[in-house]
């Protein structure tokens, strides 16, 4: 396998937008549909939002991690969040995820970013973020949903 920007596969990029916006983007009413997740992606560069990385095992896209300038409209203040990051389920456990996340996080370190948040609102996730090291900032509700917010300084 191996970890590439999506910038440099746009090949991937409707793949990428239909597994993001199946797993995230539960309601299109709220959330956008389909074809906003491909356009959004389709933007997607090495030093701009957003920046994906994606992982691939021959020509199958089994992961992705995003950074995105605000993931969360209520904590406008901070940026930029790590979001996104998915790994197919029968690819779990092989270190896919903590890969993305470690290049990510030695990219924008390279690109002059100190911190970075994250959100959940899943206590898997939430134990996930707390095993890796990241601070958690805050809990917050939003949409009836307890979300926990983190934060990770020296993204290096």
């Amino acid at each position: 396998m191996n970890t590439s920007f999506l910038s440099d596969r746009p090949e991937y990029i409707t793949e990428v937008a239909m597994i993001i916006h199946e797993r995230f983007d539960l309601d299109e009413n709220i959330k956008g549909n389909y074809k906003e997740a491909v356009e959004f992606f389709g933007g997607s560069t090495e030093k701009g939002y957003p920046i994906t990385l994606i992982d691939l095992e021959g020509r199958k896209c089994v992961g992705t991690v995003s950074i995105y300038k605000n993931d969360l409209t209520e904590r406008p203040n901070y940026q930029p969040w790590l979001a996104a990051l998915y790994v197919l389920p029968g690819y779990r456990g092989e270190g896919i995820a903590d890969r993305l996340v470690s290049d990510m996080l030695e990219h924008i370190s390279e690109l002059g970013f100190e911190i970075i948040y994250a959100r959940t609102d899943s206590q898997k996730r939430y134990d996930y973020y707390m095993q890796k090291g990241w601070e958690l900032l805050e809990t917050i509700h939003t949409d009836g949903q307890k979300t926990f917010i983190f934060r990770k300084g020296k993204v290096q």
